[in-house]
């Protein structure tokens, strides 16, 4: 039963490498507690390892790529379990009865069986980027990088869940507390006094009354990080210029303590009420939200410190979505590159002097960050603010570029890169 809804999101999967969260559902709605604690650790680590298990597989099989879709999926299933450590005999044989066809299913069973034999063999001294089963382009493109080894081992670790507490309604103490009463256990963050890093029963972290009533917020470090380097002040007037989902947007806020003005700009119109329902959550009434394109919005006031999360290819969310790097191609990079300088060009012509930019995205390509931050530094009088004692006072890594920081992550941080700048 697991392993054939297992078969069923996979094959799914396989199509557009896009994760369809109905199809997640309605499996896990017809599995017992411990049967969906192995679909989705299987399930994660199929997907997470896709280059890594295809790369076996064509060791395997010289013709791999000519073989029906559906024996790639059975295989594919069948080879993740044998990594995992799954016991061979249920590994393989619960997987080949799912087969119906009987050539098919000899077939499953000999080349699963052939890699049990051959698994040392082939498993020796394979190149870095199928052992952590990132795609070669993309390693050879971040090759720049000094922590290029620490981003394929975060892609390839389980993702630790850190939550951001609302100061505006509670404090840490009494929201542990409250989280124990439920059941939840927590431990604290590394980097921040007000993140705390979740440690069992995950599953009910979005489905509880502490959730509900605003009394935190699930936002990973380097998410949180961004808003802390803005640093916005009681009655500061800033402008989020990528406001959607809200999860920097009410960081902002409240570290203001909910005095002063956020206007909150988003340009897809279901996005843009993701701000307004979590700001409402959260107790926060200092963000205006507002349907706007801030490659070309004409701004109306003026600010003093701006925040330009902006669109990205969200390579370095791999670790949460792995399937991401799957769908990525250098044409992707090039469309969000000019999105982002568009962003940039307008913002930065309207805006006073003396105003504080902070621009961030959850990727790695140069092409993005230091690329963009080259561009707008040979048009604009402004000036790279470098933000490393910051970086050291919360326990962070980072490398460099002359004009921001590439973020290093850890257990709890994933891959950002931060630019702070002040218009001269």
């Amino acid at each position: 039963m697991i392993r054939s809804q297992l078969y069923t999101v996979l094959k799914k999967f396989y199509k557009r490498y896009s994760l369809n969260q109905e199809n997640i559902s309605y499996a896990l709605d017809n599995l017992n507690a411990e049967d969906r604690g192995f679909f989705i650790k299987v399930l994660n680590h199929t997907i997470k390892n896709h280059i890594k298990i295809d790369f076996i597989l064509k060791k395997l099989i010289k013709n791999f790529n000519s073989i029906p879709p559906a024996s790639k999926t059975f295989l594919r299933l069948g080879v993740s379990q044998l990594l995992l450590g799954i016991d061979e005999y249920a590994a393989v044989n619960e997987t080949v009865k799912l087969v119906k066809n009987k050539k098919q299913k000899s077939f499953v069973n000999a080349v699963l069986r052939n890699f049990i034999r051959q698994k040392d063999e082939i498993l020796n001294n394979i190149p870095e980027y199928i052992e952590y089963s990132f795609p070669k382009w993309i390693y050879d493109e971040i090759s720049f990088l000094n922590h290029r080894t620490e981003i394929l081992k975060k892609h390839n670790k389980e993702p630790q869940i850190t939550i951001r507490i609302n100061t505006l309604k509670t404090n840490k103490k009494d929201l542990i507390e409250k989280l124990n009463e439920l059941g939840i256990e927590v431990k604290n963050s590394l980097h921040f006094e007000n993140s705390l890093i979740i440690q069992n029963n995950k599953d009910i972290l979005l489905i509880n009354h502490l959730f509900e009533e605003g009394f935190y917020y699930v936002q990973n470090e380097s998410s949180q990080l961004v808003a802390h380097i803005l640093n916005p002040k009681e009655n500061d007037e800033v402008l989020d210029s990528c406001s959607a989902p809200g999860g920097k947007t009410t960081h902002l806020a409240e570290l203001m303590k909910n005095y002063g003005t956020i206007d909150a700009y988003e340009n897809d119109i279901i996005r843009l009420e993701m701000v307004k329902k979590n700001a409402d959550k959260l107790g926060i009434n200092i963000i205006n939200t507002d349907l706007k394109d801030s490659s070309n919005v004409k701004l109306t006031k003026s600010y003093n410190k701006v925040l330009i999360d902006a669109p990205c290819t969200s390579a370095g969310i791999s670790s949460i979505h792995p399937e991401v790097l799957l769908r990525l191609d250098e044409k992707n990079i090039e469309i969000y590159s000019k999105i982002q300088k568009d962003i940039l060009h307008n913002i930065l012509s309207q805006v006073g002097k003396g105003t504080e930019i902070v621009y961030s995205t959850c990727t790695f390509f140069q092409e993005e960050n230091t690329k963009n931050m080259k561009y707008i530094s040979e048009i604009f009088d402004i000036e790279f603010i470098d933000f490393k004692n910051d970086l050291n006072h919360f326990n962070i890594k980072s490398q460099y570029d002359g004009y921001g920081h590439y973020i290093i992550p850890d257990d709890y941080l994933i891959p950002f890169y931060i630019t702070k700048i002040v218009k001269k």
